[in-house]
């Protein structure tokens, strides 16, 4: 189990990385599912999707567990030996500007455009927006959140709810084939 968590961080990191201006913003939506059942189990944002996937898997010991999902996850493998995991990236052009990749924003000062006017406050934004929209749509479903989610999303995405199908979940976690999607899988260690 370990080795693949590392994989997919490491995965992670080549195709979202934030302290490159290739591939997909660093900056998405998450999710964790029942392979098995296919539920989600949680819906989350993040501006560095592989730091939170370390966060949430035990990859630095000094993190408080309460703000990440450690122990669900360990909980979850008590009982079951594979997790889904699913993420929605954001263009490049998205990239929030944070502590890791603002060095390399510094092209912009040579265009004639301070560093500080562009913030990538639109990537923000942009996945406050799915999260609230997505959390909405599952709780219209099922009536309620997934089960390890504590908080809905933002106000405005739960206003865009109507606008989004239960197909979208049925991609995230592979119920339905799709040519942009690559499933990774945590196993219980043996």
């Amino acid at each position: 189990m370990e080795s693949e968590k590392m994989e997919i961080a490491k995965s992670l990191e080549d195709i979202c990385s934030s302290k490159d201006n290739y591939g997909w913003a660093s900056a998405g939506i998450y999710s964790y599912w029942d392979c098995d059942t296919k539920e989600i189990l949680y819906v989350g944002l993040t501006v560095d999707l592989t730091k939170r996937f370390k966060q949430h898997n035990g990859f630095y010991k000094s993190i408080d567990k309460n703000t990440c999902k450690v122990k669900e996850i360990d909980n979850y493998f008590q009982t079951k030996p594979k997790l889904g995991f699913s993420i929605i990236v954001q263009s490049p052009l998205s990239q929030p500007i944070i502590s890791l990749n603002k060095k390399h924003y510094k092209v912009f000062e040579t265009l004639g455009i301070p560093v500080n006017d562009y913030s990538g406050e639109e990537g923000r934004e942009n996945i406050k927006l799915q999260e609230g929209t997505l959390l909405e749509v599952f709780r219209n479903l099922k009536g309620d959140f997934p089960s390890w989610n504590k908080m809905n999303g933002s106000v405005s995405g739960q206003k865009r709810a109507g606008n989004i199908k239960l197909e979208t979940f049925k991609v995230m976690t592979n119920n339905e084939p799709h040519y942009l999607i690559k499933v990774s899988h945590i196993h219980k260690a043996l």
